[in-house]
């Protein structure tokens, strides 16, 4: 299963905002795209979303994990996102030092981070210091978080085998969002399990529901 979201969101507290990070996921966002659609992250310095605002003009991903809120983000896609699309996010930064952007499963952007962010709570589908209506319309799946850099070689084989990679090395936190039937709507603390230490589950802020998706219990289908 996955997440579909529209003004809500998954929140998970008790948040350390990791240095160095690879964050990764897949989305889909339905049309019309909206500026911005915030897709994970705790604050504004350290989030991933989908805007034009920093961007030249055009829907893009902006990784602004370390980022400051007074310049551009560190890095972001050359890839035009599009309604009704599904896209491999991974994200990576060390605080300081440098920043990187791959799209399904190829570098677009680097650059370096330049700012300390200070959210506690990190959210799937928007960011908990944000409201519910700049969060994303859309669908987010396998959501995964390493205290590490990924390498080039383990990000083209994570997007190649869609979910059943198995790289654990340096794995702190993934949300599959399987645990609810397709069109149940995910309620309660907890209801989104941590897959990594059973840890850091995630409550629902709103109504995101459980969605087909291309991953089903680690096993590869169709989007839905």
């Amino acid at each position: 299963m996955a997440g579909s979201f529209s003004a809500s969101r998954i929140d998970v507290s008790g948040w350390t905002n990791y240095s160095p990070v690879t964050l990764s996921f897949w989305f889909n966002l339905t049309s019309p795209l909206k500026d911005p659609e915030r897709l994970v992250g705790s604050d504004d310095n350290w989030e991933v979303r989908v805007t034009q605002d920093w961007t030249p003009g055009s829907p893009r991903v902006a990784n602004e994990l370390f980022a400051s809120t007074t310049q551009t983000p560190p890095a972001y896609s050359t890839t035009v996102v599009a309604a009704n699309t599904l896209y491999f996010v991974v994200a990576s930064a060390t605080y300081n030092v440098s920043s990187a952007l791959y799209i399904n499963g190829v570098l677009e952007s680097t650059g370096t981070c330049v700012d300390n962010p200070t959210g506690t709570t990190f959210s799937i589908g928007g960011s908990s210091w944000a409201p519910l209506s700049s969060g994303l319309n859309g669908t987010v799946d396998d959501v995964r978080v390493y205290n590490r850099i990924l390498t080039a070689d383990e990000i083209a084989t994570m997007y190649a085998c869609k979910g059943t990679d198995g790289d654990t090395n340096g794995l702190v936190d993934r949300w599959l969002m399987d645990e609810g039937a397709e069109g149940n709507t995910m309620t309660g603390t907890g209801s989104v399990k941590n897959m990594v230490d059973g840890g850091a589950n995630g409550t629902p802020n709103g109504t995101p529901a459980y969605i087909g998706s291309f991953i089903k219990k680690r096993r590869m289908t169709t989007w839905q």
